[in-house]
């Protein structure tokens, strides 16, 4: 008899393929069918359309797959994202947020004084389970070292005090830097931060905090 229509339809480019290729392949194989024309040729259309699905396609309904399929990344509007593409947009991402705290008036030069709980900063529930991941000082002017701790209400934070040198008007510049014990660094709601002044003389004090967490 030849070759099946099956087979001969492989030898077909995929995006040629007819219904009425398939109905004469279809009728080379089985005579009989030639009195159920209408049939066969329906038939032949269905096949036609299965193999040619090269133009996009509307799918009604619910389509489930028995195993993982591969999709393409997207690279336009409209199109289907891939794991690797929606783990990355959507990944929770570290964030930081700055709060500043006066201690001694700037504009003023207000004279620094030492002494504890100098300045206090609330901690908002939008900081809760946060960081406090870095700390730094700038003041008007400092005839002598500056020294400064944060208490978190209960532990002093640094194990490190934060440091303004003689001459420098911010801790960037200080021959020692802060560093925050990892210990006593996480915030909670309704913690209160105190800014205690230990040493140094000088004129106006500013606190910056840098808290680093993961946003909602």
């Amino acid at each position: 008899m030849g070759e099946k229509w099956s087979e001969r339809l492989a030898g077909h480019e995929m995006t040629s393929v007819t219904a009425d290729d398939v109905y004469l392949m279809l009728l080379d194989d089985n005579e009989a069918l030639d009195g159920n024309k209408n049939k066969l040729m329906e038939i032949a259309t269905l096949l036609a359309d299965l193999v040619n699905k090269t133009d996009n396609q509307t799918l009604d309904g619910e389509i489930t797959f028995s195993e993982p399929i591969d999709v393409p990344g997207a690279t336009d509007d409209g199109h289907a994202v891939n794991k690797g593409q929606a783990d990355g947009l959507y990944a929770v991402k570290e964030q930081s947020r700055a709060a500043s705290l006066s201690v001694f008036d700037l504009a003023s030069e207000e004279a620094i004084a030492t002494g504890d709980t100098k300045a206090r900063l609330p901690i908002p529930k939008a900081l809760a389970g946060w960081d406090l991941t870095k700390v730094e000082g700038v003041c008007d002017s400092c005839t002598t070292k500056i020294e400064v701790q944060i208490n978190n209400g209960t532990n002093d934070m640094l194990s490190t005090k934060l440091s303004i040198d003689s001459g420098d008007t911010h801790s960037k510049d200080a021959t020692t830097a802060a560093v925050i014990n990892t210990s006593y660094n996480t915030m909670a709601e309704g913690m209160i931060l105190d800014v205690d002044v230990d040493g140094g003389a000088g004129e106006g004090l500013a606190i910056m905090f840098t808290f680093t967490g993961d946003m909602d």
